[in-house]
């Protein structure tokens, strides 16, 4: 029987004969994984020396200074910054392509936390618009992003402030009073106006009869302050076409009164309409007080609970040049501010909330509110 030989790779490899049969497949397949290797795409690294917590909607631009650290693979690269929660894209697509730095101003978007990422690719890309998520994008052939540079844009809002509203009695309203061929006289009981800084009386009066009525006839409308005497509102005689009557009185407690006298079953007085309403301060952003008598002027101001920020405060500025009156910024973090304005002279002045985020600067006794940063 013939013997077979076998011979292994390496002695194979080392004969002339292998290599020149097998030397331009072995080039071949080096080539191949040369060109696998070449496909590759990657994001690489990105970094910023900026801040990356800024205040969101405060008016100050909010510039992020990113840079490529030009370790990136690909035929292209952008940029491109998305909502941290959904992966929303917020900028307006891929963007500063092929550009290793980036600078966008992220003042103007809510509060939330934002990624900024680089992308790279080969090949056609597709997908990307603002809006759209960030998981739809796509390329012919690869792409990949870098790890994001996360920026935190803190939400910052004074919200809103108002006087603090007094239990009293106002709006107060009345039945309508109607009467016919009688003496009529009708008193209310006290009204408690104390929470404001007046009271508006107002009501609806006419006299008719289809014929004209006798001089003694008479409609006659009074009011009591603090138990004062009688103070005239409207005093009429005969008939008349309607009409509103008012007054603004300014106490504590306060009656209306209504007197009258008709002669005959045709004729008739009616009062309709009755109202008395509070302006300022209860619940309202303005009061008016007496400078430098002597009375102590303090203004119950309360907030609104809808400020957002860190930390917020209390401050009172001269509305006519922003100078401000308080000793600072003051009763931190407090949703209660009352302060007594007298002492200050005649003008106007303004109480506020500020609220802000990070280390607050500025906001002295005598400087002006422009000068306060964070």
């Amino acid at each position: 029987m013939r013997k077979k030989s076998f011979h292994c790779w390496s002695s194979n490899f080392k004969s002339s004969k292998f290599k020149n049969r097998f030397g331009p497949l072995l080039i071949l397949l080096l080539t191949f994984n040369y060109s696998a290797l070449m496909a590759q795409c990657m994001g690489g690294t990105i970094s910023t020396n900026s801040s990356t917590t800024v205040c969101a909607l405060d008016g100050v631009a909010d510039v992020v200074n990113a840079v490529a650290g030009n370790n990136q693979m690909g035929d292209d690269y952008g940029w491109v910054i998305t909502d941290a929660a959904t992966g929303t894209i917020l900028s307006p697509g891929v963007v500063a392509q092929n550009s290793p730095t980036f600078s966008p101003d992220l003042e103007g978007a809510p509060a939330g936390t934002c990624n900024i990422y680089l992308i790279a690719w080969n090949g056609m890309l597709s997908g990307g618009a603002q809006g759209t998520n960030i998981s739809g994008i796509t390329s012919s052939q690869c792409l990949d992003l870098s790890a994001p540079i996360a920026v935190e844009r803190k939400g910052i809002e004074g919200g809103s402030i108002s006087i603090a509203t007094a239990s009293c009695d106002l709006p107060w309203t009345a039945p309508n009073i109607s009467f016919t061929r009688q003496s009529f006289n009708w008193v209310s009981s006290p009204i408690d106006i104390s929470c404001a800084d007046s009271a508006m009386i107002s009501m609806d009066i006419e006299g008719i009869s289809p014929q004209a009525m006798e001089a003694a006839d008479f409609l006659n409308i009074y009011y009591q302050l603090d138990g004062g005497a009688p103070v005239p509102i409207s005093l009429n005689n005969d008939g008349f076409a309607l009409k509103t009557v008012s007054a603004s009185v300014s106490g504590a407690s306060l009656v209306l009164i209504v007197d009258g006298r008709n002669s005959w079953i045709d004729e008739t007085y009616n009062v309709s309409n009755i109202l008395v309403e509070g302006t300022g301060p209860s619940g309202s952003t303005s009061a008016t007080v007496c400078a430098l008598e002597g009375v102590p002027d303090v203004i119950d101001a309360v907030a609104g609970n809808d400020q957002v920020g860190d930390d917020y405060g209390w401050l009172i500025t001269d509305a006519a040049t922003g100078t401000i009156l308080s000793p600072g910024i003051v009763a931190q973090n407090s949703p209660t501010f009352s302060p007594d304005l007298e002492g200050a002279p005649a003008g106007t002045c303004q109480i506020w909330v500020i609220s802000w985020n990070g280390t607050l600067t500025g906001g002295a006794q005598g400087t002006n509110v422009s000068g306060i940063s964070s």
